[in-house]
């Protein structure tokens, strides 16, 4: 572990320093919190624009400037020891900017160490500066770490959209973060103050499946936890949410639900429940102390008119079945713990490519399928059956492109596979599934059977 006299210094090396004589602050304790309906708008939208938080989350006032330094040199104003330490522990404030903060990330050794490779490109020492605890404590990671690399360092720096504040040539930022300005129509007001205090992850591997972005600690004091709360729950957006509660489930319902939910629908193909599911959405034992009950039907009627942009597609149910579901959410209090993936052990995945089948492939399919069709997305490892290889000739060369089509449409039941394949039909057009099917055939490389194709023809 690198030392506190290490930590400090990369610190003041960084930052520069909050008091005359160099030094910085000792943390204080902060005051007991105020309801969270206390605090002015005003002031919400002004920590909001001097944190930054518009970097990431759409619906929010914008900052007008970057309040952080430039990247591009910083492997030649400070040592990787420095950077490496200083990732891991990153103070709250500097000096002239304001409440502006360097947050806490949450990277772990490696990720630190894969980052620090990634910003110093090789070029990180400076004469008379390369010795230390800090510098010590980078070499031996270097040396217990071989998977991390300047290239899962980059795929780090752009997974938590570092370049929403820093300007480094090549690096764009992108929207790392929910829509956040209905806000006050979703979260539990008590559960939003406690997440702003110690943020903890909601979405395992990023907000967008994959990219492994997550929510910062900006360690807010307990009147900016105020100031904030109070802002984001004045925000609301109207619900397509039915009129009458849920009624309380027997244990048996309770029973039933739990069956249906392990058994025959798709939620446990990107939600967990007690750690079994997926780790694309958020965890469904957890659901009511997030959010609203509004919300949750809401979601579960209609999840892209309510979260638009969204990549949970409607799940049709009979009624009943629907409103046996949505009490069952609403009854279940939190069992599990919140888990963070490492950035090394999964690899990062932004959605791109040379054609419109290509980027929705990598929105709704590489999480599972992997983004080359070889069955290593991320969340495969938490499916009871493997997800199909779309790379695999041998494999789709069988498969008409109607069943392919079906699989994707009508989700895994309808072809007696998992049914923890959701449905997509409702949520995707015609076209943007047979380019799906287009795609994997790309993927592939290979045509369907013969008798399958119109005119007996292959791929052009």
């Amino acid at each position: 572990m690198v030392g506190a006299g290490a930590l400090l210094l990369s610190a003041v090396l960084l930052w520069g320093c909050d008091s005359a004589d160099g030094t910085l602050p000792p943390p204080q304790a902060p005051p007991a919190a105020a309801p969270i309906a206390a605090g002015p708008v005003p002031a919400g939208e002004e920590l909001i624009r001097e944190l930054g938080c518009g970097a990431c989350h759409a619906g929010l006032p914008a900052r007008g400037q970057a309040a952080a330094p430039g990247l591009d040199d910083v492997g030649q104003r400070y040592t990787p020891g420095q950077l490496f330490a200083y990732l891991q522990n990153p103070q709250p404030a500097r000096s002239g900017s304001a409440r502006a903060r360097m947050p806490d990330f949450h990277l772990d050794e490696r990720e630190s160490l894969a980052l620090t490779l990634y910003l110093t490109d090789g070029r990180g020492r400076r004469a008379g500066r390369g010795e230390g605890d800090a510098e010590r404590a980078f070499e031996q990671a270097q040396r217990q770490h071989r998977e991390s690399d300047a290239e899962l360092g980059r795929a780090i720096f752009r997974s938590q959209n570092c370049a929403g504040c820093h300007v480094r040539s090549g690096e764009d930022a992108w929207a790392a973060g929910p829509l956040l300005s209905g806000e006050g129509s979703r979260a539990e007001p008590e559960w939003l103050r406690e997440f702003l205090r110690n943020p903890t992850p909601v979405r395992p591997f990023g907000f967008q499946p994959g990219t492994g972005s997550r929510m910062p600690d900006f360690r807010l004091s307990a009147e900016e936890v105020d100031t904030l709360g109070a802002y984001l729950m004045r925000q609301t957006q109207p619900l397509a949410a039915g009129t009458q509660p849920p009624r309380e489930l027997s244990p048996f319902a309770r029973a039933k639900a739990e069956a249906l939910l392990r058994e025959q629908l798709p939620c446990l193909g990107c939600h967990a429940i007690d750690g079994e599911g997926g780790r694309i959405g958020p965890d469904l034992a957890r659901v009511r102390e997030r959010r609203q009950p509004a919300y949750i039907e809401a979601m579960l009627r209609d999840p892209q008119a309510t979260s638009p942009g969204t990549v949970m597609p409607p799940t049709p149910m009979p009624p009943e079945t629907f409103e046996l579901i949505l009490g069952y959410l609403l009854g279940r209090e939190g069992a599990t713990e919140p888990e963070r993936l490492s950035l090394v052990e999964n690899r990062i995945h932004f959605p791109q490519g040379r054609s419109n089948e290509e980027l929705l492939y990598g929105r709704v399919c590489a999480a599972c399928h992997g983004p080359q069709g070889g069955a290593d997305g991320y969340n495969a490892r938490f499916l009871p059956t493997p997800p199909t290889v779309h790379a695999s000739a041998e494999y789709i060369s069988l498969r008409p492109d109607d069943t392919m089509y079906d699989g994707i449409h009508s989700g895994g039941r309808i072809l007696n596979r998992s049914p923890r394949m959701p449905a997509f039909g409702a949520m995707l057009g015609r076209e943007q599934i047979r380019g799906l099917v287009r795609h994997i055939r790309e993927l592939c490389r290979c045509d369907g059977p013969r008798w399958a194709r119109d005119g007996g023809e292959g791929r052009r």
